[in-house]
């Protein structure tokens, strides 16, 4: 999945710098030169990167929105400051770095870079097609399992199975199976108790591993050195 970034810039010099920055990092791009614009597209699309110019009316508002996405889809914003701005209103309005003006080439690659690893590519943006298809689903040697194609798209499929994925299903036994032995264990080891001298319970637990009751450290340590 590729990544794509929004420039909302109305410098030339700085628009084409960053263009070109993206470009190199094989970074899609899109650019605007307002906020009414920047806000139709981010709600409209998804965004790997936003870069903002803070020199533009309502750039707050715009990173602001871009920050109220959910976590997986939220863009990773840079903002572009010049010396008169302030640093810590630009960071409280959720931009995650910084771009100082006039810009230079390996400052806003490097920042780029560093940021590159925090982005999220939009996972459909490829077109979709839908499909209705019935399919089965084998994992190792189990019975298939019926599922439903839901799309279609150049990077794969989306389905529906009609139940969990098996290795899901054997952790579940496998928890269930352990708690039945754990219980079977406690079980066995209360009904020894009952018929042993008060004396001998502490032994038993200990000697099983288990504690029904309170162990004063030093009794175990000692009756363990008995035994």
């Amino acid at each position: 999945m590729k990544l794509n970034a929004l420039l909302m810039c109305r410098e030339h010099e700085s628009l084409t710098m960053l263009a070109d920055a993206l470009q190199e990092l094989a970074i899609d791009q899109e650019a605007c030169v307002s906020e009414p614009h920047a806000m139709e597209l981010l709600a409209l699309g998804h965004y790997s990167a936003l870069l903002v110019d803070f020199d533009l009316p309502g750039a707050a508002q715009v990173v602001h929105m871009a920050r109220l996405a959910p976590a997986q889809r939220r863009p990773v914003v840079f903002a572009v400051i010049s010396e008169l701005t302030d640093v810590g209103s630009v960071f409280q309005a959720g931009a995650n770095f910084v771009l100082y003006k006039p810009l230079v080439r390996e400052q806003v690659l490097r920042s780029l870079r560093a940021g590159r690893a925090f982005m999220q590519p939009d996972r459909r943006r490829s077109s979709r097609q839908k499909a209705e298809s019935l399919v089965y689903l084998r994992f190792g040697d189990v019975c298939p399992v019926p599922a439903l194609v839901l799309d279609i798209n150049e990077d794969g499929l989306a389905v529906q199975a009609s139940e969990p994925a098996h290795h899901d299903r054997e952790q579940e036994l496998d928890r269930e199976e352990h708690s039945e032995d754990v219980g079977r264990e406690e079980a066995d080891l209360v009904r020894e108790q009952g018929s042993r001298h008060p004396h001998e319970r502490g032994r038993i637990r200990e000697r099983h591993g288990l504690v029904l009751g309170e162990v004063h450290p030093h009794r175990l340590c000692r009756d363990l050195a008995v035994t």
